[in-house]
């Protein structure tokens, strides 16, 4: 599981940072602490319990860069890219919806095309955390830098938890069933 996200405090609550704060909400539920290798730009954790066989990654190397520790994390937990899921923020899905997906393109987004780029492939799982469109007068970088309003924040915390729902029946489940699951819901 990678979640995707910018690194520090100055990002922490904003729209391109679903992706941290899905894993964090799982973290928290599971009791799971991150760690940081030395000399490693990523947080991970591996699950407990049930979902023993889930690595929760965040890169911290800004989003436009998330690929950069993908090849090492494949290569030392022996998975293909069809087998982790990404999870990320979607400013073409409405705020708080929640979507899965098998594959797809970028849509414009920065961590999906450094992870495409790097991999040389697309076709991953992704889990979409719906963010909105921005305003006519603010800029796309504004919109996905910036902090959910009061009224979009209980929107975001329910789609956050929904999410990290998914990510815990992916432990569990098959992808179909998941996938079913989080996109009728």
């Amino acid at each position: 599981m990678l979640g995707l996200g910018n690194p520090g405090s100055r990002y922490a609550e904003t729209r391109h940072n679903v992706g941290f704060a899905v894993l964090e909400t799982l973290a928290r539920r599971r009791g799971f602490v991150f760690h940081r290798p030395f000399f490693r730009p990523l947080r991970y954790a591996t699950t407990t319990g049930a979902l023993a066989s889930i690595v929760c990654v965040e890169p911290l190397t800004y989003m436009n860069r998330s690929g950069t520790v993908v090849p090492r994390l494949l290569q030392r937990f022996s998975l293909t890219p069809e087998r982790m899921i990404v999870v990320v923020d979607n400013l073409d899905l409405p705020c708080g919806a929640v979507r899965l997906k098998r594959s797809g393109g970028t849509s414009t987004h920065n961590g999906l095309r450094s992870l495409g780029t790097v991999l040389g492939t697309f076709a991953f799982p992704r889990l979409y955390v719906g963010i909105g469109r921005p305003a006519p007068d603010t800029s796309v970088i504004e919109h996905v830098l910036g902090v959910f309003t009061a009224g979009e924040r209980p929107l975001v915390d329910r789609a956050i938890e929904r999410a990290a729902t998914g990510v815990e029946r992916l432990g569990e489940d098959e992808l179909d069933k998941v996938l079913e699951w989080i996109n009728t819901g």
